[in-house]
C-alpha cells in the first residue's frame, strides 16, 4: 500500500500543482553550472560551491567539528545539563518509561566514522547547526527573520525555506514544467552513491549525496540537510530526498536528529 501512495503522490506533483510555470511555448536553454570554491579559514577545508538563481549553494556537506553535550529531559525538551528530573515517568508517547536526563553529543559522522565525515560531510543537530544564535524572537523583532550563519563559514549562512523553494525549487519548475516531482529531484542529486532508481544526473551542479539522516540512517538511499527556520523549542525545518516515505521535501523534524549542513549566500 505504500508503494502505492509514493507513486500517486510523484505523479501529481507536478510543476503546474506546486506554482504556475513557464509556458509550453518557451523554449529554455540548457543550463551550464557555474562553480566557486568557498575556503573555510577556522580549519582550513575549501568546499566546491554552485550558483543557481541568485544563491551561491556549498556543493558538498559542511565537515567542520563541532562538538558539545545537550541533554534531553523525559519530555523530550531540551535541557540544561544537570538539572533534575524525574526519575521514573512515563514518555512522551505513553509507551515505556525514561529515566532522568539523557545527554548526547550534538555532532559527528555517520556511523561514527572519520571516513563517513570525509565523504559525506559532518551531521549536526539543529542547535549545533544554529551555534550560537540570537533567540526566535529577538532575530524577528531586529527584523532578521530567519537569518542565522550559525556554525557557517563568515559571509554565508543556513538555508531558509525560502530559499529552497523559491530560489531553487520552483526554479527548476520553471525550467521543467513537464517533469514530475521525481525526475526533478535527479537533476539534483549526484551521479554516484544512490541507488540506480534514485540516481541523479547533477544537472545544476547541487551534488546532494545519499549520505543519510540521523546517526545510522539509511545511508546511500536519502539525503537531507537543515533549514534555519525554528517551528518551537523542539522542532525545526530540514530538507529530505527520500527520508520519509510519504515524501514531502520540506518537513518538520526533532532539533536534536542529526542532519547535514549546506550554506548559502547572494550574489549578483
Amino acid at each position: 500500500m505504500k508503494k502505492i501512495l509514493v507513486l500517486l503522490v510523484l505523479i501529481t506533483c507536478s510543476c503546474s500543482d506546486e506554482r504556475s510555470s513557464s509556458s509550453p511555448e518557451e523554449t529554455i536553454p540548457p543550463y551550464t553550472p557555474r562553480f566557486g570554491t568557498l575556503y573555510d579559514a577556522r580549519d582550513g577545508h575549501s568546499y566546491k560551491t554552485t550558483f543557481i538563481n541568485g544563491l551561491e549553494w556549498m556543493a558538498e556537506n559542511l565537515n567542520y567539528y563541532v562538538q558539545t553535550t545537550e541533554c534531553v529531559s523525559c519530555s523530550g525538551e531540551l535541557v540544561t545539563c544537570g538539572e533534575q528530573d524525574s526519575l521514573f515517568q512515563t514518555v512522551p508517547s505513553g509507551i515505556g518509561y525514561c529515566f532522568g536526563i539523557s545527554t548526547y553529543v550534538n555532532s559527528g559522522c555517520y556511523n561514527d566514522s572519520p571516513e563517513n565525515c570525509e565523504k559525506y560531510g559532518r551531521m549536526y543537530s539543529w542547535d549545533a547547526a544554529v551555534g550560537d544564535t540570537l533567540k526566535i524572537e529577538w532575530r524577528d523583532a531586529l527584523g532578521l527573520g530567519d537569518s542565522i550563519q550559525g556554525i557557517c563559514p563568515d559571509g554565508w549562512r543556513l538555508p531558509t525555506e525560502t530559499d529552497f523553494y523559491e530560489r531553487l525549487w520552483y526554479f527548476l519548475c520553471d525550467r521543467h514544467p513537464e517533469l514530475y516531482m521525481r525526475d526533478r529531484e535527479r537533476k539534483l542529486r549526484s551521479t554516484e552513491g544512490w541507488p540506480d532508481s534514485l540516481k541523479g544526473t547533477d544537472e545544476y551542479g547541487f551534488n546532494l549525496l545519499a549520505g543519510g539522516f540521523g546517526r545510522d540512517k539509511k545511508i546511500g538511499e536519502c539525503a537531507s540537510f537543515w533549514l534555519a527556520n525554528e517551528l518551537n523549542q523542539n522542532l525545526s525545518l530540514n530538507v529530505n530526498f527520500d527520508c520519509l516515505w510519504n515524501g514531502g521535501l520540506v518537513s518538520e523534524s526533532n532539533k536534536s536528529v542529526f542532519r547535514y549542513v549546506r550554506c548559502v549566500r547572494e550574489y549578483q
